[in-house]
């Protein structure tokens, strides 16, 4: 489990990786949000909001929002992006927050540890309505076949956790709460090498194995020579009623 300190020291990191991220996600999970739910005048938490990669978009589609994170560092990493008048910045840990309405929307994204617990308390933060979006998928065709081609495990791609969705899935299903659920497929090609691929895989690979392996993946024995690679990303959005009577 990640703890404060974890999410300052990672920060920059994580924000850059946003930055030079090529999926719209904040367009079309906010936009797909606004449909189900619209948001204009409306109120809106953004809890573990991070670097404010969706607190923007948010705050062009509602009336005012609240971004909020325990990490100091990542409110300062949304600030600097996200200069809105309408946006307003909390630290806190929005575990610990009373089970209360703060706003009239909250949306949550991509938050590790999500547990069944959660839930209850995420859906009392809202008065009106709560949206979930999660990663359940990333998978890197040239990487699967090189972890084929040497016989390795893939190593785990952590923001890709479809458990997540399933945790919330049963929770609403148990309790009897209709989710409206959008779901988003994106493909990025992108241009790697073999020694690339060998370093993502984690693993030792001797000099004539990773030859091999280039000529598998490229046509040439070269660990250096660039080769195309798609990367398959799925996202999905639970969007549900916080007022909703559970059974």
């Amino acid at each position: 489990m990640f703890t404060e300190a974890d999410w300052d020291a990672f920060a920059q990191v994580y924000a850059s990786a946003q930055d030079h991220s090529q999926l719209p996600l904040a367009r079309d999970i906010v936009g797909a949000l606004d449909q189900v739910s619209p948001l204009a005048g409306r109120t809106v938490a953004d809890v573990a909001a991070g670097s404010g990669r969706y607190t923007g978009g948010l705050a062009q589609a509602a009336g005012k929002v609240t971004a909020i994170d325990w990490s100091q560092a990542m409110l300062r990493e949304a600030q600097r992006r996200v200069t809105a008048p309408n946006v307003t910045y909390r630290q806190a840990n929005w575990r610990k927050l009373p089970a209360q309405p703060i706003a009239q929307v909250v949306f949550l994204s991509q938050f590790p540890g999500l547990a069944p617990e959660d839930l209850p308390h995420l859906t009392a933060l809202a008065s009106e309505t709560v949206a979930l979006n999660c990663q359940t998928l990333q998978d890197d065709t040239l990487l699967s076949q090189a972890a084929l081609a040497l016989g390795v495990p893939l190593p785990p791609v952590f923001q890709a956790d479809a458990s997540r969705i399933e945790i919330a899935r049963q929770w609403l299903d148990e309790t009897g709460i209709q989710a409206v659920q959008k779901e988003f497929d994106y493909s990025i090609e992108e241009t790697v090498t073999t020694t690339e691929l060998i370093r993502d895989l984690g693993v030792p690979v001797n000099g004539s194995d990773a030859r091999a392996l280039a000529k598998t993946l490229s046509g040439y024995p070269d660990q250096e020579q660039p080769v195309q690679t798609i990367i398959r990303y799925h996202y999905t959005l639970l969007v549900w009623p916080a007022h909703a009577q559970p059974r």
